[in-house]
Formats: C-alpha cells, structure tokens, sequence
C-alpha cells in the first residue's frame, strides 16, 4: 500500500508503554534487591495470619490492611527475583547463541517466527486489568487512612492526592476496556512477513491480515526506537526509568478507502544505516516497530508489531 510519507531523522520522545525493558534492573541486581521486598512482605503476612504473635494494639488500622501492604510488599519482590532470573537465563541463552551464529542474530535476538507476529489483544486486556486491580490494593489502606479512619484528621492535600491516583486507575481500567471492544470489534491482527529477516539498505515487504473492511483513514508508522534509561531527580531523591526515542521514522497516510479482504500490502525502503541494527536481547533495547492505526465508525483500529530488521554483515 503506498500513500503520503513523511520521513523524520529528528530524535523524538515517545510513550513510557512502548519499551520492551519492563525495568531499569535486571539479573543478579534484580534478584538481590527483590529479596528484602519478599522477605518484609512475607513477615508481614505470617503477622496476619498468627503464625508470627503479633499485638493487634500494636496496629493503628485495620488487621486487612497488614495482610494487604505484605502481599504488595511480596508481589513486588518475587517479581523482581523472577524477573531477574528470567534475565540471567536470556543471558546466557544469548550468549550461546551468539558463539553458534555470530553473523545470524535473529536466530538469538529475539523468538521470531519467520512467518510473521500476531497480536495478543485479550493478553493486552488482562494487563491492563492486572495493573488495576494492583493500584486497587495499594490504594485500600490509603482510602482508610483517608476517609473512615478516626483517629486523627486527614488534611485536604493527602485526599486529593489519593483521588488524583484514583484517577491514573480509572484511565487504566477505561483503556482495557477500549482494547477489549477493539479486540470484540476486529479480532486478532497478523502481520506476515513477505521475507525472513529484512536487511538494512533494502526493501521490506509486509501483509497486515485483520484490518477493518473500511477506514475513513489510515496512518502506518514505521521507526526504529532506541530505550534510554534516564535518571530522575525529585529533591535528594534519585529514580531511573525507561524512555524511549525515535531515531528514524517514516509516516504513511491515506485519507480513505477499503482493504482487500481486510489487508494490506505495505513496502517499505529502510535507511542504509548499520547503527540501526535490531537488538532485542539488549537492555536497554533497540528495536523496529509498525504501529497502523485506522479511524474506523465506533471504536478506532490500532495495532503495534515488532519487526525483524537487522544489518546485513
């Protein structure tokens, strides 16, 4: 499918969401600094359940709210031990693979499947749902502090604080239900590839399956994103997150029409540049990505793919 092009070089800021990193830590440092988390949560759920005595005095709140801080504290410590491990066994996956093809690293960078990637979007929904449900917890014992407890008087800042995060969980829970009627809407997309891997300095052919039978536009985004981890300061406080940028992009558009079948061909020419190489097995990771996004009658088709582009040695 040809249409408009823009093409941007210009280094651009996108969304948090778009990473492939899901933490700034990984192997041994994720694992040891996990191990307090789920050791603290663990204390405090033994607390609640009596095996470890504990003076229900001693409690300025209700019992609930120790059994739900430790399962937080526990959560977040086993997935950051997990996390880490997972971490440590991709490394050395990684690292065999690269001694066995050191000039095929799309055989270790990353599980393709030749053929093509397909889209998960009741995966998407649950994750969106999970976080929620999450934030839901760790907001309960603020919620008491804040409106049922009687002990002391809760000053107006602390409540708008937790009805501003009451918020973030209302906008979570609104987006999982958008991709839920997308999904209910258009079902699952697929994206074939018409070539296995896809060079540098080539053509790349593709085939989108599960587009809407009819659009009022189109918009397909190509790019290559580079993840950054960027340090953050907040008073004496210091945070690291994951940011990612646009190195390269390129910008399709197409104002209306009808698909074939639901599909779309798409070539595209990628820049003669080995620096922009894939590398998903990398943390911080760089990475090649479609994002098509159609305005549709009711809810509006998007969709997001990986896609396997690597420097020809």
């Amino acid at each position: 499918m040809q249409g408009e092009s823009t093409v941007n070089w210009e280094r651009v800021r996108l969304r948090k969401n778009q990473a492939v990193s899901g933490t700034t830590i990984h192997g041994w440092p994720s694992v040891i600094f996990g191990l307090p988390f789920a050791g603290c949560g663990a204390l405090l759920l033994l607390m609640y359940s009596g095996v470890i005595h504990l003076d229900p005095k001693s409690v300025h709140a209700p019992i609930w709210v120790l059994a739900v801080i430790g399962g937080l504290f526990f959560l977040a410590g086993a997935y950051l031990m997990i996390h880490g491990f997972l971490g440590l066994r991709l490394k050395k996956k990684v690292e065999e693979g690269r001694r066995r093809a050191p000039h095929q690293p799309w055989l270790w960078d990353y599980v393709w499947d030749p053929l093509g990637m397909a889209e998960n979007k009741l995966k998407d929904v649950g994750k969106h749902f999970i976080t929620a449900a999450v934030f839901i917890a760790f907001l309960a014992p603020f919620h008491y502090i804040a409106w049922f407890s009687e002990k002391e008087q809760v000053p107006m800042w602390a409540k708008g604080v937790v009805i501003f995060f009451d918020f973030i969980v209302v906008l979570i829970i609104g987006d999982g239900i958008r991709k839920y009627l997308q999904y209910l809407k258009y079902g699952n997309s697929r994206l074939r590839f018409l070539g296995f891997p896809f060079y540098l300095g080539e053509k790349m052919k593709l085939a989108l399956e599960g587009m809407p039978a009819a659009f009022d536009s189109v918009t397909l985004n190509l790019r290559f994103v580079e993840e950054v981890y960027e340090t953050r300061y907040s008073g004496r406080r210091k945070s690291q997150e994951v940011v990612c940028y646009q190195i390269y992009g390129e910008e399709r558009t197409l104002n209306s029409g009808a698909s074939r079948g639901g599909g779309f061909l798409m070539e595209w020419d990628l820049p003669d540049n080995k620096e922009m190489t894939t590398e998903l097995s990398g943390r911080p990771g760089r990475f090649w990505e479609i994002e098509i996004q159609a305005e549709t009658p009711g809810v509006d088709y998007d969709s997001r793919f990986l896609v396997p582009v690597y420097a020809k040695s």
